[in-house]
């Protein structure tokens, strides 16, 4: 079952530090390829911010995020990482989950 795959907070919030460092290691790699594109190493800058302020998600969000993650297989989510830093610039990754699950549960029934 998915919900089964990270169910323990410290578990979920490792994982989201490792999605977040992921994208930004891989943006930094796209900034050596890409030199005359700043966005890149801004995108790593946001995403390294995001991966340093894990611990302040609520865990009510932080669980919200992870059905939703889990229920999409993550298509969604690599939308949504490809936008930090071009079209969105999250503070913290407590606003980056909210804006996910924003934009995952509209216009879905209850």
């Amino acid at each position: 079952m998915p919900e089964e795959r990270h169910k323990h907070d410290g578990e979920r919030r490792i994982v989201l530090v490792d999605i977040f460092e992921g994208k930004a290691e891989w943006r930094r790699q796209r900034a050596v390829e890409h030199p005359d594109d700043k966005r890149n190493l801004d995108a790593a800058t946001i995403l390294d911010r995001l991966a340093k302020s894990v611990d302040s998600v609520p865990p009510s969000t932080l669980n919200s995020f992870f059905e939703l993650y889990e229920d999409y297989e993550g298509e969604e989510l690599s939308e949504e990482l490809r936008q930090v830093g071009f079209h969105s610039d999250p503070k913290t990754a407590d606003d980056f989950c909210r804006s996910y699950i924003a934009g995952r549960t509209i216009g879905r029934s209850s």
